[in-house]
């Protein structure tokens, strides 16, 4: 029977004792760099363990290449950045995996759903995530606006990730543009403050809360990976502690 590990190494990139101890009786160590796009890690992880670390892009990872290759081996590691499950190529890889009779371990890990408490805002009051797209010259979707619209109408924040096209990760110039874009035919944001959480989990986690114009002074110091969170009405505990973010954001612009 082959073997499939579904290793996740949480926010902060780092292996837990089970973790290393399914790679280290692992044929080979595969990396997921279709889903989150992170450049210095596949070297770091790899002097870690002690293992050559393969890349797996989308093709690996939305056919059967993957699986066929822990097949030939007998057994394979899929390291993923962040929580395993929170995308579902790695949940349609693990049910394939499951019914072609693999033998499947999993380690879970932390995801930015596990930041979103920084922020103050409940995360009992989270509606559906979104993703803000990458736009070409023939294809420009803005229903992601519409599903952020339909959250705020029902009370519900919403936690917006980013576009990843052709291995590579939005732009934050590109985000703020595509967001301008977008809301001036949707008028969703307008003027509504907002959250972006930069490398959440990391030394270098920069949390800031305000308008896009206010946030946008900080496009020099928000990295990938990032994401935003678009909140409805402010309520309770809520109040004071964006409040707390609000304050803390105007004092850090003051400091560029």
């Amino acid at each position: 029977m082959a073997t499939l590990n579904i290793v996740g190494l949480g926010l902060s990139l780092s292996l837990t004792e089970r973790g290393k101890a399914l790679i280290e009786s692992s044929e080979e160590v595969w990396l997921d760099n279709y889903t989150v796009i992170v450049d210095d890690i596949k070297e770091r992880i790899s002097n870690a363990v002690g293992k050559e670390i393969k890349i797996a892009e989308r093709k690996e990872l939305e056919g059967n290449a993957l699986l066929n290759r822990a097949e030939e081996l007998g057994s394979l590691t899929l390291l993923v950045v962040g929580e395993p499950f929170f995308a579902t190529t790695h949940t349609t890889l693990y049910i394939e995996a499951i019914k072609r009779g693999f033998e499947v371990r999993v380690e879970h890990a932390s995801s930015i759903f596990n930041v979103v408490g920084k922020t103050g805002l409940s995360p009992y009051r989270f509606g559906g995530t979104v993703t803000l797209p990458k736009w070409l010259p023939n294809y420009k979707p803005t229903s992601a606006f519409d599903r952020i619209a339909k959250n705020i109408t029902c009370g519900f924040h919403t936690l917006m990730l980013v576009d990843i096209s052709d291995g590579k990760p939005m732009d934050i110039n590109e985000a703020f543009e595509t967001m301008r874009k977008i809301d001036a035919e949707k008028k969703v944001i307008n003027e509504k403050e907002l959250f972006i959480i930069s490398r959440a989990g990391r030394s270098d986690e920069l949390l800031l809360f305000g308008t896009i114009d206010e946030l946008e002074a900080f496009k020099s110091k928000i990295k990938h990976p990032y994401s935003f969170i678009i909140p409805a009405e402010i309520r309770g505990f809520e109040e004071e502690a964006t409040a707390f973010w609000r304050e803390k954001t105007k004092a850090m612009k003051k400091a560029l």
